[in-house]
């Protein structure tokens, strides 16, 4: 029996050394890497790393204190949205710091202007951020805007426009002008009160170049006589027309007669502005009609319809008139249509 006992007690304690040494471990430990997959997740679940942004851009843009930003989206599929933070980098004030997000594809090109407060040398940083909200390192460059903006040649740019107007829009033999480039849509030929408008583009051009460039004067000058010669190309013919420019819309008459004033306050030949007499005279005050709304000029022969478009370059027309020739029922007519 005694035996029995003895053997019953080692027994157990070999039962329990074994459980022992298993639960206290005899093996080496595993180590944190193998553990986590990352020193800072101590849950057993690995970190998602957001990717940030690459290829961080700033460049100054014709404009003042305005930088264009541009960068490249990282592939992460769950990316929604990338944050600009951007501060003045200046130690010697407390700066504001500013942030704008932008929808953003993951992959792509992303980019967005920034309007800045003060002219300076800015930090600007971009942050990747994903549905879930998390965010990734900043990417940060530093950047300065034009403080001035692009200063541009006026007159430079004012004689190209004028150059692509007429290489582009005028039929150089007759001095007037198409509806599209070169005439590739046709039907110009009811393009009438247009000439007026296109015509002061030239004659402001020369106003502008005559004494710096004679030679390009005198080519306008010829197309100022073509353009008179061709009766700035109106649609309307009525064999009763002994000027050539009459037309049922007073507007366009009226239009066409301020060009023809300006041509000769521009070359100070008389023909353009006798000619504009003429056709007020006669053709465009005695349109007019009153009413209890009071008077003034018709939209056009048929109709009654009084309009803005109608009567302002009428009242100018009178005013340009009084100023040359100094009658009292120019000064009249102006202020009659004005009101």
């Amino acid at each position: 029996m005694r035996n029995f006992r003895h053997i019953l007690f080692f027994t157990k304690w070999i039962i329990f050394s074994s459980i022992f040494s298993i639960s206290c471990g005899d093996s080496e430990p595993i180590s944190d890497k193998e553990d986590t997959g990352n020193d800072d997740n101590q849950g057993g679940t690995p970190v998602v790393v957001v990717n940030p942004v690459t290829n961080l851009e700033a460049k100054e843009t014709e404009i003042a204190n305005e930088l264009q930003v541009t960068w490249t989206n990282p592939k992460d599929q769950k990316l929604i949205r990338v944050e600009l933070i951007y501060q003045l980098k200046n130690e010697e004030t407390d700066n504001k710091e500013y942030s704008q997000q932008v929808k953003a594809t993951p992959g792509s090109k992303g980019s967005l202007l920034l309007k800045l407060p003060v002219y300076g040398t800015y930090e600007i940083s971009a942050v990747a951020i994903d549905n879930y909200g998390r965010r990734s390192e900043e990417t940060t460059i530093t950047a300065t805007p034009s403080e001035t903006g692009l200063i541009l040649d006026w007159n430079t740019l004012a004689d190209k426009c004028t150059s692509v107007l007429i290489e582009q829009f005028m039929d150089k033999g007759k001095g007037t002008f198409w509806k599209s480039p070169k005439d590739i849509s046709g039907g110009s030929f009811n393009i009438y009160w247009q000439q007026a408008h296109a015509m002061d583009v030239v004659i402001y051009s020369y106003e502008r170049i005559k004494e710096k460039n004679p030679d390009l004067a005198n080519t306008y000058k010829k197309y100022f006589e073509l353009w008179f010669k061709n009766k700035a190309n109106n649609y309307h013919h009525d064999s009763n027309d002994e000027t050539g420019f009459l037309n049922p819309f007073t507007d366009d008459m009226c239009w066409i007669c301020l060009t023809m004033i300006h041509l000769s306050e521009a070359t100070g030949d008389d023909t353009y502005i006798n000619m504009a007499k003429k056709i007020y005279d006669q053709h465009i005050i005695t349109r007019v009609w009153t009413d209890d709304e009071g008077t003034g000029l018709p939209w056009k022969t048929d109709s009654n319809d009084r309009n803005a478009c109608t009567n302002a370059p009428g009242c100018l027309v009178a005013a340009k008139l009084y100023k040359k020739f100094r009658t009292e029922n120019y000064i009249k007519d102006a202020k009659t249509l004005y009101n």
